[in-house]
């Protein structure tokens, strides 16, 4: 089952959608061309990756990013995203592809798919995606992925390396680098317990440990594993097992131990029971379903728990995010869900924004079973550079293009019609306010803003097309310093060659205003 988080409005919210564009150039060549890869900036970046096109198609343009659109380096866990113009596609016949991803330690991603079916291709160019998740276990470093292209006779490869950087490291020592399974558990149930271990090489074997204690030493029950690895050259491994939770209430420790050849790694975790109507199994997962408790911004993640009551019935799920600035960043009520002897799982997507303040985060979850609340929480961490207030109200980094997933922050040449924009607007007016929400008095902050774009002639007073003044409004339980913006609007058809572009927002709370410019061109 899964739910979609909601939040109160906008991207800078901790859960909501992000819609950050990646900022690319475009790439144009012809087959066997060496071009560089978009994917970095001009000024920073004293190295520059490579993207390879070989073969019968002409690749019009082509850019990498996260699936929350963050552009590489990527993170471990993520899904990546590989969209390309291709010109040269033939009409009613399947376009498939093998993709293979390949990093520092060997090739660690192969698949074969069909891109476009034949039904699917009305016209000779179009854009295609491959989409694939990687793993929190990869290693930091260079990577490519190499999608080799076919339709009919017509054969073309594309090779797109991007860098990743992963919470893992290379190590060559027998170590427990993640180790997780949820705190609050239902009674006699069955639970997961999940774990990264690094240094598996050659023939191995790992056995693993897990005795359940209660608070006077005495052991309820031990569950042992073994696996075999023969010939192993990966550095790491995700395993789980299911382990059940003690019949009777109350809090218990489980010590664990993990072995391999004549080395031994100790640990120990607490849980604690529960035979009402509960939350149990809550855990923040990587898009590619392993546990973390680090994320960086504009990461996917999901917020899995299961539902357990004594009978099947529909109950109702509270959420309630708070921050570290003790803001509230989510309250959803009353989502419907149902719980039952074996349990439901509940699965809520999110993505974590770019402007998502560095710190920990504590998510509340709060099931209602009749007139009775059972409440649980868990808590991660958002990564990154801490983020400075605004020194003024301003419009930054306006990003255009004919298409929303590929607007750049460079002038290249837009056709007549829909022009897709996306801007970041900071320094708001925040003064706040009182509400009562639930029986406690928090505050917020409002803000309304509008804006409009207009385009110039050069040196023209009066502007050839002016936009509507679209609304930028919300209420936030948290500060708000800075939003990513994203609009469309479509100019007349008659203009062509070099243009003024003018973006005019006005703070209404403070009566302060902002002006950005820049060049355009129309084809």
């Amino acid at each position: 089952m899964k739910i979609h988080i909601l939040f109160l409005l906008l991207s800078s919210l901790l859960f909501a959608g992000s819609c950050g564009k990646s900022k690319k150039k475009d790439v144009v060549g012809n087959p066997g061309e060496k071009i560089s890869n978009p994917s970095k900036t001009e000024k920073t970046d004293k190295e520059e990756e490579v993207w390879v096109w070989e073969g019968s198609f002409n690749v019009l343009k082509g850019i990498i990013t996260s699936g929350s659109g963050k552009k590489p380096p990527i993170r471990g866990g993520e899904k990546i995203s590989v969209f390309v113009h291709l010109a040269g596609l033939e009409k009613n016949t399947d376009l498939k592809a093998k993709v293979q991803v390949a990093g520092p330690e060997g090739i660690v991603y192969t698949d074969e798919r069909t891109l476009l079916a034949a039904d699917r291709i009305k016209k000779t160019t179009g854009i295609v995606g491959v989409i694939f998740t990687s793993d929190g276990a990869w290693v930091s470093g260079k990577y490519s992925v190499e999608v080799n292209l076919s339709q009919g006779v017509k054969k073309g490869k594309i090779i797109a390396p991007f860098t990743l950087e992963s919470i893992a490291t290379v190590s060559s020592s027998f170590q427990l680098e993640n180790f997780a399974f949820p705190q609050v558990i239902a009674a006699g149930r069955t639970y997961p317990a999940y774990f990264l271990l690094r240094g598996i090489f050659g023939d191995s074997t790992v056995k693993a440990f897990f005795d359940t204690k209660k608070k006077d030493g005495s052991i309820v029950s031990s569950v042992s594993k073994k696996w075999d690895y023969k010939n192993g050259t990966k550095q790491s491994i995700w395993q789980g097992v299911v382990l059940t939770a003690p019949a009777d209430e109350g809090e218990y420790q489980v010590l664990i131990r993990f072995e391999k050849d004549n080395k031994k790694i100790n640990t120990g975790e607490k849980i604690i029971v529960k035979s009402v109507a509960n939350i149990a199994n809550p855990m923040v997962l990587t898009s590619s379903a392993q546990i973390r408790k680090l994320f960086y911004r504009q990461e996917e993640g999901i917020l899995a728990a299961m539902i357990f009551s004594a009978e099947e019935k529909e109950m109702t799920l509270d959420i309630g995010i708070t921050g570290p600035d003790r803001g509230v960043y989510l309250i959803n009520r009353g989502i419907k869900v149902k719980g039952g002897p074996k349990g439901h799982p509940v699965a809520l997507p999110f993505t974590v924004p770019e402007f998502a303040p560095a710190g920990d985060y504590h998510i509340k979850l709060r099931i209602k079973d009749g007139s009775v609340f059972t409440e649980n929480q868990i808590q991660f961490r958002v990564g990154g550079e801490e983020l400075k207030p605004p020194s003024s109200y301003r419009a930054t980094m306006v990003e255009l293009g004919n298409n929303g997933i590929f607007t750049s922050v460079y002038d290249k040449p837009l056709s007549n019609g829909t022009v897709y924009a996306s801007f970041i607007l900071e320094g708001m007016k925040n003064d706040r306010k009182k509400r009562a929400v639930s029986g406690q008095d928090l505050e917020f902050i409002e803000i309304d803003n509008s804006c409009t774009f207009s385009i110039y002639k050069p040196l023209m007073e009066a502007p050839e097309f002016k936009s509507k003044p679209f609304e930028i409004k919300g209420t936030y339980y948290h500060q708000v310093m800075r939003l990513r913006v994203n609009s469309a609007f479509k100019p007349r058809p008659h203009l062509k060659g070099r243009y003024t572009l003018r973006l005019d927002c006005e703070d209404k709370k403070s009566d302060r205003a902002t002006q950005l410019t820049k060049p355009v061109t129309f084809k």
